[in-house]
């Protein structure tokens, strides 16, 4: 099985929708959807193998749950790709695992394409 799925990590309702819309109608990938890192971690475990990119927050409930989603992701999954995204500061290295790319937000769609089709396309 090709990993053609993104995992989208988001606890902000709008910010989710937009993410989702840009993933399914704009790169035409499946998108799953978590809106913390306990709701991520579960669906990797059960479908890591179709799972290509974790997009995901930095901030959910006012805790930084997105980046340790990230740290937990690259050493257990670390053929996945990462794409971390904050409206805050940027998170420096070694908080943010090596292999992980940053969006500031606001991001614009042509960012997350950017990113994500190549990966994606690499993937297959």
């Amino acid at each position: 099985m090709s990993a053609d799925t993104v995992l989208l990590v988001e606890d902000e309702p709008l910010v989710r929708t937009l993410a989702m819309i840009v993933i399914e109608e704009e790169i035409g990938c499946r998108c799953e959807i978590a809106a913390n890192r306990d709701e991520a971690l579960r669906l990797l475990q059960d479908h890591a193998s179709r799972i290509a990119i974790v997009f995901t927050d930095v901030m959910m409930a006012s805790v930084t749950d997105g980046l340790e989603l990230a740290r937990i992701v690259s050493r257990r999954w670390p053929w996945i790709g990462l794409l971390v995204t904050s409206s805050g500061d940027v998170p420096r290295r070694p908080a943010l695992p090596q292999k992980a790319e940053f969006l500031s937000k606001p991001w614009h769609p042509d960012e997350v394409t950017g990113f994500m089709l190549p990966r994606l396309l690499a993937a297959l």
